[in-house]
């Protein structure tokens, strides 16, 4: 049993995260802080994302397996604060890999930059090098 259980953020404290994310040097961790934060994906399914499971016409993304009761996938809606920080994201995308194809990763490989859009980045740590507050 676990002695210490934790604890959620105070609304202070996610706003200061969220602004050390947004000054971050990677291009993916203010991303996928607001996926985490406003769609409950969880850290594999943020590795696995693929532009294919992403709807922008109707604001939904679909994640598949995952650890759901049923172990099926499920549908997250893209809200008011998320769709439009997707949207620019994949702005820049298009910018750093051209045409975006169906299969590739939302979050591409590449240390210290992403380069490679056909493989998934292989950790969240390294892209999160940065100076992010302390809960006081």
């Amino acid at each position: 049993m676990r002695a210490e259980v934790g604890r959620a953020f105070t609304p202070e404290e996610k706003e200061r995260l969220l602004a050390a994310a947004s000054e971050a040097r990677s291009p993916h961790i203010y991303l996928a802080l607001m996926l985490a934060l406003n769609a409950g994906m969880r850290d594999s399914e943020l590795h696995g994302l693929t532009w294919a499971q992403i709807n922008f016409a109707k604001s939904y993304l679909i994640v598949g397996r995952s650890k759901t009761e049923a172990g099926e996938g499920r549908t997250i809606p893209l809200n008011s604060a998320l769709l439009p920080i997707l949207r620019e994201y994949a702005v820049w995308y298009r910018g750093k890999f051209g045409a975006v194809q169906p299969g590739w990763y939302v979050f591409p490989f590449g240390k210290p930059s992403p380069l490679d859009p056909t493989r998934p980045i292989t950790t969240f740590k390294t892209a999160c090098a940065m100076s992010a507050p302390r809960p006081e």
